[in-house]
């Protein structure tokens, strides 16, 4: 295993302790913002999913004290509790915010710190710097190395990200940040087989329940092992098969940060973030005045990482979130994709079925992810070609501010809360400056 630095874990958790002390400069803290805002969107869109429900109730029936807000429930729960209800309801659509390299910070950190914040009477601030350095930490670790194929990363990474962020939220010292990664990392895990079914998104409530009791033990005085992401034995030799520790140099004072304004995808689609693409060249080569059967066939044309998402016959509507003959089909009949086109009910449609029973992938290793032709052929003759190099949502092809608050829009009107948008646009864009979270919270416990 390359890059075993003796020391890794202090290094990071002293170069958060030196980050916190520092301040974040707008850079971070504007784009943090903007992430909090797209991710309470998706927050109030999930929450009648299925998992969010289950997830909901037994956060209703665990109680506890009543410190943290759970959208749908009147009265306030503990806060692990709370940010493991709240950590599965942002994630049950797929539709939150991701870094680059892939970091599902949004699901895992964020809703650790906000509920950790509110019971804390935490400022707007600390609450935004905190979920930034999460942010920072899962993005370093990604980084780190290859990950072994039977884990999910976000249940790998989430725990000692939301870990490290509750230890700053909770202003310990390096000793305890360091105290509170070792103890996240033994919650780490997350089956790589449960990738693809619902249990997916509870791998980000445990994440973000396991950094908030990480942080709250830590700061009692428990202590695991220290170096536990380098030591053998260690976080590094369970998860990774290839793992270089210098990823971690970024956060020692270069002034480089993991969350940048143009280092956020905010996806138009509620899809896996490799379908992003198939459905802008899908959407991109529709014709006007579409029928469906005029279509002899669909050509795909994609990298291996989208080729590797075959899967024809998606058993639920959100496994065809992760289908690219499902996500395509979907794209090329409807013309929009959005969160009620994975209804299960769309599972049988006919027309759904007919088209991608015309559809081929052709894999191209060579081509990066988001590289990709979509070629549709017509009974007329004509033959129609699309094609993509980045998706829509990515720092190449960014969503507009205004884009943004439209998918926030249609977020809450999924979720029911639909008038409750300019209070909660107005409580986001001041967040930096509130003495704490509470309003916020108030507005997570709207009526539903």
């Amino acid at each position: 295993m390359a890059g075993d630095a003796a020391g890794a874990t202090r290094v990071l958790s002293d170069a958060l302790v030196a980050r916190a002390c520092e301040g974040l400069p707008e850079s971070v803290i504007v784009p943090a913002r903007e992430v909090l805002l797209d991710a309470i969107g998706c927050l109030f869109a999930g929450v009648n999913e299925t998992p969010s429900r289950i997830g909901r109730e037994y956060a209703a029936a665990a109680g506890g004290r009543p410190q943290s807000s759970v959208p749908g429930l009147v009265e306030r729960v503990d806060a692990a509790t709370a940010a493991f209800s709240n950590g599965i309801t942002i994630h049950a659509l797929d539709f939150e915010p991701i870094g680059s390299p892939p970091c599902h910070a949004p699901a895992s950190v964020l809703p650790a710190v906000l509920a950790l914040a509110e019971s804390r009477g935490s400022s707007g601030r600390e609450l935004l710097a905190a979920f930034a350095l999460g942010w920072e930490v899962e993005a370093r670790l990604r980084a780190a190395g290859t990950l072994r194929p039977s884990f999910h990363p976000l249940g790998v990474y989430g725990p000692v990200a939301a870990a490290a962020a509750c230890a700053v939220l909770l202003r310990l010292d390096s000793v305890g940040i360091e105290r509170a990664i070792s103890i996240g990392a033994s919650a780490a895990g997350g089956l790589a087989a449960n990738g693809h079914t619902s249990v997916k998104v509870v791998h980000s409530g445990s994440a973000a329940r396991a950094g908030v009791v990480a942080a709250l033990q830590a700061e009692a005085g428990l202590s695991g092992a220290p170096g536990v992401l380098e030591r053998s034995g260690g976080y590094g030799d369970a998860f990774f098969s290839e793992v270089d520790w210098g990823s971690l140099d970024a956060i020692t004072g270069d002034g480089r940060h993991a969350l940048t304004a143009d280092g956020v995808a905010y996806k138009p689609y509620p899809v896996q973030l490799p379908m992003l693409g198939v459905v802008d060249a899908v959407l991109d080569v529709r014709p006007t005045g579409f029928d469906a059967a005029d279509v002899v066939s669909l050509e795909l044309v994609v990298p291996s990482l989208v080729a590797n998402r075959s899967n024809p016959r998606p058993v639920s509507g959100h496994a065809g979130k992760f289908s690219t003959e499902f996500c395509a089909a979907v794209a090329l009949v409807f013309g929009e994709v959005g969160i009620a086109t994975f209804d299960d009910r769309v599972l049988s449609d006919p027309v759904v079925l007919g088209i991608i029973e015309r559809i081929e992938i052709v894999e191209r290793p060579e081509l990066a992810l988001g590289e990709l032709t979509a070629r549709l052929r017509l009974r007329s003759g004509e033959a129609v070609e699309a094609s993509r190099r980045h998706p829509r949502g990515s720092r190449l092809d960014p969503l507009s501010r205004p884009q943004r608050i439209a998918k926030l829009r249609g977020c809450l009107a999924y979720g029911g809360v639909g008038p409750l948008a300019e209070e909660l646009i107005a409580c986001v864009e001041r967040l930096e400056t509130t003495h704490d979270v509470s309003e916020l919270g108030t507005l997570l416990r709207a009526s539903m």
